[in-house]
């Protein structure tokens, strides 16, 4: 808090007394912490000679010059700093007086700028600052042409912004058992925390970030802007890192107590716990975009931070201090809700909001065998985890109604006995995936039907036309097929895939290679000199539909 407060008052004496106005010649700006001294820009000194001009201030006078010097030392206790301004002449006392009055004015309004942007328990930026920079940040977010062009020219742009949503574990626990006043201390230790893990990302070379901002919009949640050149794993990346730095010593650390503690605020008799009950873990949610064409006009930034909030509640029901994205929701997040055999319909806790569509195909597993599960052994005495639990799929579920936080679902497929469990998980079925279609495999494996891919059938066409032998292909696609995966849904599509896919096995040569030219189209290469068998093949092979 008491950097970020530093830096609104560089910025306000900077324009205050600036460099323009004919008598100052130059200003300069110097922080002592830890015993080490730094500029303006936070870097280090290594000068000597200037270190031992600065210790040499007489600690007890706010404002200092040496007799005849034009220069004049402006020290500010709050901040452990000290303003270093250099005159044309040798200022008399006058004006001496004028720039003291300038820079406490400066302090005054820093502190009221600073209230006005900040939360005012732990120094972070508060949800109107927050919305703020996030705008910024989506408005100047590249188009993909312009970022093409920046790509050309050796330029940096920023191709995705994310927020970073996440909140204490339990942290309801810690009130109720060391009260408000000691959980206030919690927050604004994370704060702290939080801000020196911000500032350490930016400093990571290996991470390519333009921007990250942390804030504190209420309660204990907490939400970060990052804007850089990252793809989801990188965000992700990003949110461990938080993470971890959160949950792998204790929260407040013994020196995070001592800076946040103060026996100056009523609350000189509040005791530190023990180390022991200071083990804090948090959730985090991400949402990010590579473009902002993805978010509504109406609020982007409310848009954005829903799908972050999204990503976060799947990370508390997920088992919680873990990373969740928001687009990973949909393929892999899911979780049944009910299974109402009445009617023999199933209801999962993903809708509108993650994109959901009528006829998304979804694979169930059971709770305990997702193969991240320990097998646990009780003999009555120990219990210890001797393996993992496979990841084993029960069945498959078809969504025909779409809400906007949960769907119903039919059942496709179902290899268990009794319903489906509440906590199942869910895998989505990708669009031109077939495999489960013909030998119960969970997802779809090329290698698995007998796929070539295309760079192999690419080489077998090169090495045949060297040869001089030659080549035909055709490909086999679905007309209308944006209309059919609207109305009938990615399950009915991939059906007709199948169909297509087992036609071509069953009419065409056993040596044809057959790969994927993209999702929901087959090529087939015959490497003949007969075109009748290609022709004959092909029209059989549509005749199926």
């Amino acid at each position: 808090m008491l950097l970020s407060k530093y830096k609104v008052f560089l910025q306000e004496i900077t324009s205050e007394i600036g460099t323009n106005l004919g008598d100052v010649e130059s200003i300069a700006f110097f922080r002592k912490w830890n015993d080490t001294w730094f500029d303006g820009a936070e870097v280090k000194l290594n000068d000597k000679v200037l270190i031992a001009e600065l210790e040499g201030i007489p600690p007890k006078q706010e404002i200092w010059r040496r007799r005849g010097s034009r220069t004049i030392y402006f020290q500010i206790p709050t901040f452990f700093s000290v303003v270093v301004v250099t005159f044309q002449r040798a200022p008399r006392a006058a004006k001496r007086s004028t720039y003291d009055k300038k820079v406490k004015l400066c302090l005054d309004r820093s502190q009221k700028a600073f209230d006005a942007a900040h939360d005012k328990l732990t120094g972070l930026l508060n949800a109107s600052s927050f919305n703020d920079l996030t705008i910024a940040a989506l408005n100047s977010m590249t188009t993909p042409e312009a970022a093409a062009e920046f790509v050309e020219v050796g330029q940096s742009h920023s191709k995705s912004v994310a927020i970073i949503a996440l909140d204490i574990d339990h942290f309801k626990q810690v009130n109720d058992t060391y009260g408000h006043v000691y959980g206030d201390k919690v927050l604004t230790a994370l704060g702290r925390r939080l801000e020196t893990c911000a500032q350490e990302i930016s400093e990571d070379v290996s991470i390519v970030i333009d921007q990250i901002h942390v804030s504190r919009p209420s309660g204990e949640e907490f939400l970060i802007l990052v804007s850089g050149d990252l793809d989801i794993d990188g965000f992700k990346k990003i949110g461990e890192i938080i993470r971890t730095s959160v949950n792998q010593r204790q929260l407040p650390s013994d020196e995070e107590w001592s800076l946040v503690s103060s026996a100056t605020d009523g609350n000189d008799t509040l005791q530190l716990p023990p180390s022991s009950e200071r083990n804090i873990s948090v959730s985090i949610g991400i949402a990010s975009v590579g473009s902002k064409k993805s978010l509504p006009l109406s609020d982007p930034v409310q848009a954005l931070r829903s799908r972050a909030d999204k990503a976060l509640y799947c990370a508390k029901a997920g088992g919680r201090n873990t990373v969740r994205h928001y687009d990973e929701i949909l393929n892999v997040y899911g979780k049944v809700l009910e299974h109402q055999e009445v009617v023999d319909i199933v209801i999962i806790d993903i809708g509108k909001e993650v994109n959901v569509q009528k006829g998304q195909e979804f694979i169930v597993y059971h709770p305990n065998y997702t193969g991240i599960v320990p097998y646990i052994f009780d003999d009555g005495r120990t219990r210890r985890a001797l393996g993992m639990c496979p990841r084993i799929s029960i069945g498959r579920i078809i969504a025909f109604e779409i809400a906007q936080e949960i769907s119903f679902c039919k059942i496709e497929e179902k290899k268990c006995n009794g319903p489906f469990l509440s906590g199942c998980n869910l895998e989505a079925v990708p669009l031109g995936s077939i495999s489960h279609l013909f030998s119960g495999n969970d997802l779809h494996v090329e290698h698995e039907y007998h796929l070539s891919t295309f760079v192999e059938a690419s080489n077998r066409c090169k090495v045949a036309v060297d040869g001089a032998i030659p080549v035909m292909v055709a490909v086999f696609t679905l007309a209308n097929e944006e209309i059919l995966i609207r109305d009938r849904g990615s399950s009915f599509i991939n059906k007709c895939l199948a169909k297509i896919y087992q036609g071509i096995q069953e009419e065409f040569p056993d040596d044809v290679y057959v790969f994927k030219v993209k999702e929901t189209e087959f090529g087939v290469v015959l490497i003949t000199s007969n075109s009748e068998i290609m022709q004959n093949a092909s029209i059989n092979t549509v005749n199926l539909f």
